[in-house]
């Protein structure tokens, strides 16, 4: 490893100091010299110049511009010039210093920390990785408390004038993002997500930026475990709306591919909140694992663990959910006709046809239960029997029962696995007889459809397996006693 750093850290004093033109640079020549002092600076990560800088250097304007030419290298020299000025006031707690004409000017400042303008009036450093030398270099020679004042002024950066209600620059957005990112995954310090989370996250224009920075970190071989458990405690406790909805992005993305349990189980403690825009995001990134193939059978698990919660409000919510990851998906611009699985009772040469001929899609998410392990389909059924042993019926619930058996009677290829899922909700666990009433009530209510036959058939198919589905109802009744003894004593006599 430290052999591929030296390597990196020659290219990069080469790209940043290139020999002159003419006979091949050696060691033994001055520009050879050179080059080496500075790779072995460059791989001290310039410590000992850096000292020597900061004890000729204590004016804090000065420092604080060095800083901010480190976070925003290669920005335009007036941004770099602003951020110092707003770094300076942090850090001195104070308002931001009025213009004048008495401050050392860009010029002056970029010669002083050792940078140059380039032909854009750029700032750039002419030292190779020096930008993340100064970074490293205030970080470890500071209190806990620079450091936290210095993430949340990077976290500030993208907004336009320093008002935190002001326009977002994308620019600065995208290059403060890859600052955090690389800061902490070079220094193995996911702390510093943490200081940028609540000022990122309540900003449309940089939960973008947040939750794209969360999802890899999250996926890192340095800090991934770390930003894996914060993202559980924020789900778990955190009272920030903005966090929690970024929490729930994050668990939509890349993330749940690579860990769809520890996605769902974060998922699952946001849908305790009892806040709407997070039960919304947390619908969201539902949808967003469904689109998945490969996730939809360990996301049903899941919504059956939530359905069968002893808090009301998740087990509604995942009724809600699977009510909505069963509607068909809905055409986006430019892709054309909605793409829903193949009606399991025909074929794909039987589906209609023709640009008059509607194409019904059958629930998706009872499709899925068609071809779904025994597992998920008992997980499923018991969960909804938990439910119905509840004394207020959600109503998701309800809409949810109603709208798979619309499905069932629309492809009687659903019928058996809409059977099987309502066989399980009567034979988990005591009180079936119960069960089985609701479930007669709920398809007696069940609204009328464009079919009546096949849907009066389809309720009497259910009912019947309901029946059997009884434990006690499918048990053979015992003789009665009474007249049994006063057979046996008549014959006696």
């Amino acid at each position: 490893a430290e052999a591929v750093r030296l390597a990196q850290l020659a290219a990069d004093v080469l790209t940043a100091q290139p020999g002159p033109a003419g006979p091949p640079v050696t060691a033994g020549t001055d520009a050879g010299r050179q080059l080496v002092e500075a790779l072995v600076s460059a791989y001290r990560n310039w410590e000992v110049e850096l000292t020597a800088w900061f004890h000729h250097h204590p004016d804090p304007r000065h420092r604080a511009f060095l800083v901010a030419a480190a976070a925003l290298e290669g920005a335009p020299a007036g941004r770099v010039l602003s951020a110092a000025e707003a770094l300076d006031a942090r850090l001195a707690g104070t308002d931001a210093p009025p213009a004048s004409l008495g401050h050392a000017g860009v010029r002056t400042l970029v010669e002083t920390v050792d940078a140059y303008l380039d032909d854009d009036h750029m700032v750039r450093y002419r030292r190779a990785r020096y930008a993340e030398a100064v970074l490293d270099f205030v970080i470890t020679d500071r209190a806990d408390t620079f450091q936290r004042e210095l993430w949340r002024w990077v976290s500030e950066l993208p907004l336009r004038g320093g008002q935190r209600r002001g326009p977002v620059d994308r620019a600065l957005a995208t290059r403060s993002a890859e600052l955090v990112l690389h800061t902490a995954l070079r220094r193995r310090t996911p702390e510093i997500l943490s200081q940028v989370a609540p000022a990122w996250s309540r900003r449309a224009g940089l939960r973008g930026a947040l939750v794209h920075v969360l999802g890899i970190a999250a996926l890192s071989p340095e800090i991934g475990a770390a930003v894996r458990q914060q993202l559980y405690r924020w789900a778990q406790g955190s009272s920030n709306p903005a966090v929690l909805i970024a929490v729930a992005e994050v668990c939509g993305g890349e993330f749940a591919d690579f860990y769809v349990e520890q996605a769902m189980v974060r998922l699952g403690h946001l849908a305790r909140h009892d806040i709407a825009e997070v039960d919304e995001a947390v619908l969201t990134a539902l949808a967003a694992l469904w689109r998945r193939p490969a996730l939809r059978q360990p996301v049903l698990l899941r919504l059956a663990h939530w359905l069968a919660d002893d808090q009301p409000r998740r087990a509604a919510l995942a009724a809600v959910a699977l009510n909505l990851l069963g509607r068909p998906e809905q055409p986006r611009a430019g892709d054309g006709p909605a793409h829903g699985p193949v009606d399991p009772a025909h074929g794909p040469a039987d589906q209609p046809t023709g640009p008059q001929a509607p194409v019904r899609q059958p629930d998706r998410v009872l499709a899925e239960l068609v071809v779904a392990t025994p597992v998920v389909q008992d997980a499923i059924g018991v969960a909804l029997g938990r439910v119905l042993d509840v004394r207020q019926l959600p109503g998701s619930v309800e809409a949810l029962l109603h709208r798979w058996c619309d499905a069932a009677a629309a492809a009687p290829g659903l019928v058996d696995a809409l059977t099987h899922v309502l066989g399980r909700t009567v034979t988990a666990g005591p009180a079936a007889a119960r069960r089985v009433a609701r479930l007669r009530a709920l398809l007696t209510a069940w609204p009328a459809t464009d079919d009546p036959a096949r849907q009066a058939e389809l309720r009497r198919h259910l009912v019947d397996q309901l029946r059997r589905a009884n434990p006690i109802a499918a048990c053979p009744r015992p003789a009665p006693l009474l007249p049994s003894l006063l057979s046996s004593a008549a014959e006696e006599l």
